[in-house]
């Protein structure tokens, strides 16, 4: 699993493998999109196509803002969400910034960040969670086509501040997370069912559950 963010106020800077925030908003030019991308090899080397998926969601744990170093964690009195875009051009975790990123640099004070958005998050209200989001549509788009399988990238659609002029946005454990059992988590429920799930490990990055069941 490839998984980073990028910052506009750091445009050369890399993140590669960082704990990674959503962004803290248009209105200002401090924004910051996360990237994440799913390695699918143990799906497609068992020949499934889109069809045979039930469901799939995508798992993150919330950070609190004192874990992460970035920004303030969402609350109920501060809650924020997240959009998911999809990633239309390669990239790379090592050598990713924000003047290269796919879609090419943009100014985030007039312009949407590059991607569809093909989903959204659940209300965050509090760190310390994991925040799941279905992302169904998406895998069986990527199964049926794998080439187009660029990942996603996670933008929050408003700025939030706290009392104190703190922006809040969700911080998520990354793929290098030094608690493994809260790294991102793709679950995905297929047909036929087997007497046990599988659970693949994705290199060091997430994991991924595969659960079949019969039709």
């Amino acid at each position: 699993m490839a998984y980073s963010f990028l910052s506009s106020w750091a445009m050369e800077s890399l993140y590669p493998n960082l704990i990674a925030p959503a962004n803290t908003g248009t209105a200002s030019n401090h924004h910051m999109s996360a990237f994440l991308q799913f390695d699918l090899t143990p799906l497609i080397v068992e020949a499934l196509a889109g069809d045979d998926i039930i469901s799939a969601t995508m798992r993150l744990y919330v950070l609190s803002g004192a874990e992460s170093g970035f920004g303030a964690g969402p609350s109920a009195t501060y809650p924020v969400s997240f959009d998911v875009r999809l990633l239309e051009g390669s990239w790379n975790e090592a050598t990713l910034t924000w003047n290269n990123q796919p879609g090419g640099a943009y100014n985030p004070t007039t312009t949407s960040p590059p991607g569809t958005i093909v989903a959204t998050s659940p209300t965050i209200t509090n760190t310390g969670i994991w925040v799941d989001v279905d992302i169904t549509d998406i895998l069986t788009g990527w199964l049926d086509d794998p080439a187009t399988n660029y990942g996603l990238r996670l933008t929050q659609p408003t700025e939030v501040r706290d009392s104190g002029g703190a922006s809040v946005f969700p911080s998520f454990a990354s793929s290098e997370y030094a608690t493994e059992s809260y790294r991102p988590q793709l679950v995905v429920q297929t047909v036929p069912e087997p007497e046990t799930a599988v659970l693949f490990g994705l290199g060091v990055a997430g994991f991924l559950t595969v659960r079949r069941r019969n039709r």
